[in-house]
C-alpha cells in the first residue's frame, strides 16, 4: 500500500471516529480530538500490518444475540419477537444458545478428555 493510500486509510477512520463522537453529542472540538487520539493509538498497536476490516456479519449477529438475551425476562418470547423481526421460536432458539455459552465460559467442564 502507497504512503498516499495508508495516508488516506487512516484520515477515513479518524473521519468516521470523529462523525461517531459528533453524533454522540461530544461537540466538534472533543470529536476531533478524541478521533486524533484514537486514530494514532490504533495505528501504534497496529504499526505495519495489513488490516483487512471485514463487514462483520458475524459481529453484528453476536450483538444482536446478545442484546436479546440482555432483554429476555423469561416471558416476553413474543415481544422480543416483535422488537428484532425475529420469529418467536428463533428468539427461544438464541435465547438458549447465549445462555448455553454463558454456561459454558463461566462453568468448567467437569472432565477433560
Amino acid at each position: 500500500m502507497s504512503r498516499a493510500a495508508t495516508a488516506e486509510t487512516l484520515l477515513l477512520l479518524m473521519d468516521s471516529i470523529e462523525e461517531v463522537l459528533i453524533q454522540a453529542k461530544l461537540g466538534d472540538e472533543k470529536a476531533s480530538e478524541l478521533a486524533t487520539l484514537i486514530t494514532d493509538h490504533f495505528r501504534n498497536r497496529c504499526v505495519g500490518s495489513s488490516i483487512y476490516i471485514p463487514k462483520g456479519v458475524s459481529l453484528d449477529n453476536m450483538l444482536k444475540h446478545s442484546a436479546i438475551y440482555q432483554d429476555f425476562r423469561g416471558d416476553n418470547h413474543a415481544e422480543l419477537s416483535k422488537k428484532y423481526n425475529l420469529s418467536e421460536q428463533r428468539i427461544y432458539q438464541i435465547v438458549r444458545a447465549v445462555k448455553a455459552a454463558e454456561t459454558k465460559r463461566i462453568q468448567p467442564e467437569l472432565f477433560d478428555d
